[in-house]
């Protein structure tokens, strides 16, 4: 089993997430939030939150988070939790699809909505996933 790098993962997370139906995707940081003011929606965002190195393995955590605008004008708050929340579902789908070999193992959470600060314009949903990637650790390397 070969080792399986933080940017290998993110690379497959954002791959996924535009499979899903995100028209703009971010890994970073909270740090990364000034990246939403230019951003094309609906946002996929992967925010890590740990990496855990056991016998082999790490076990990466992220939290994501998946927004639309709400137009000037529009009130269809439900159109933009709708929609999100399938491309979440999309998104915990591939990730099944595509992690659950032996190379990955793949576990979330619950999905919660939520209405971003941003004027109340952008809604989604939030959710945390952990992966379990094979990771040999050797000081050669």
């Amino acid at each position: 089993m070969s080792s399986i790098t933080f940017e290998d993962l993110t690379t497959k997370l954002e791959a996924v997430a535009t499979l899903a139906g995100a028209a703009s995707v971010i890994v970073g940081g909270i740090d990364d939030g000034d990246r939403i003011r230019d951003t094309v929606f609906p946002l996929v965002w992967f925010i890590p939150t740990t990496s855990t190195p056991a016998n082999a393995t790490v076990s990466r955590s992220f939290e994501v988070h998946i927004y639309d605008e709400l137009n000037t004008g529009d009130t269809n708050q439900a159109a933009k939790w709708s929609s999100t929340e399938v491309i979440g579902l999309q998104i915990i789908a591939n990730l099944k699809n595509n992690f659950d070999n032996r190379e990955y193992e793949f576990t979330t959470g619950s999905m919660q909505a939520v209405t971003n600060e941003f004027e109340n314009l952008l809604h989604g949903w939030v959710f945390t996933f952990e992966v379990l990637t094979p990771y040999t650790y050797d000081i050669c390397d």
